[in-house]
């Protein structure tokens, strides 16, 4: 959108339009980067990078998801769902 916005200067916008026909974010997902095993059952981490891409008005774009999870620290908490795969079983032994 910003770069058609970008390329196009004549065109205008009403963001109260534009939100009202945008479509919701869709969830994104992560897969766990740690060991019950190692961290203990109930605790889960995961591993996101962060890669800025330049957009029309000279800020750097960085991912909702992902910079959301790069501004929490230590301890904090943060609401998830989690999905089975097929392919991956926590293994007991």
């Amino acid at each position: 959108m910003l770069r058609l916005l970008d390329e196009f200067p004549s065109c205008s916008l009403n963001i109260f339009e534009f939100l009202r026909v945008a479509q919701p974010l869709r969830p994104r997902y992560y897969s766990a980067s740690s060991s019950p095993r190692v961290h203990g059952e109930g605790v889960v981490q995961v591993t996101a990078g962060l890669e800025a891409r330049p957009v029309p008005g000279g800020h750097p774009f960085r991912g909702m998801g992902s910079h959301y999870l790069h501004t929490l620290r230590p301890g904090d908490r943060l609401n998830v769902f989690l999905d089975n795969s097929d392919g991956f079983r926590c293994s007991r032994t």
